[in-house]
């Protein structure tokens, strides 16, 4: 069993594909970093098997999960324009009190930061769509 901490709301993810879930082979899909504000948000699609959809969940081919980090000091990332998988998503607890260190490697690419608290905004199905030849959430 994996246990990530730093998270206010990990039940929410462990709910729906189970407990050794970790994000690895998600795919990121957007990465904002607002300095100002001390938040790094991540968007990602992943592609593991959901255990216990929602009930309102009828239909999907990957899942979008949205994951903002507050309380963000010491960002440092190496990522491009396309779309990057995960190889390793690694979450600690530091020795300072409300700091956790976050390191997600990806290849060549990676992003690393200290923070306070994470919590998962959105969680949303995604469908494959013919006409827009993309994944769209279903209606």
């Amino acid at each position: 069993m994996i246990r990530i901490t730093g998270f206010d709301n990990w039940l929410v993810v462990e709910k729906i594909f189970g407990t050794d879930f970790c994000f690895s082979n998600a795919e990121i899909v957007n990465v904002i970093a607002n300095g100002l504000a001390g938040t790094l948000t991540l968007e990602l699609e992943v592609k593991d098997l959901v255990k216990s959809p929602p009930g309102k969940w009828k239909k999907w081919d990957l899942v979008y999960i949205k994951i903002v980090f507050m309380g963000v000091r010491e960002c440092a990332m190496f990522v491009n324009h396309k779309h990057i998988c995960i190889g390793e998503f690694q979450v600690r607890k530091t020795e300072k009190d409300f700091e956790h260190k976050l390191d997600v490697q990806c290849g060549e690419h990676y992003i690393k930061c200290n923070y306070a608290i994470a919590r998962i905004q959105n969680v949303k199905p995604l469908v494959w769509d013919e006409n827009f030849q993309y994944y769209v959430v279903p209606v």
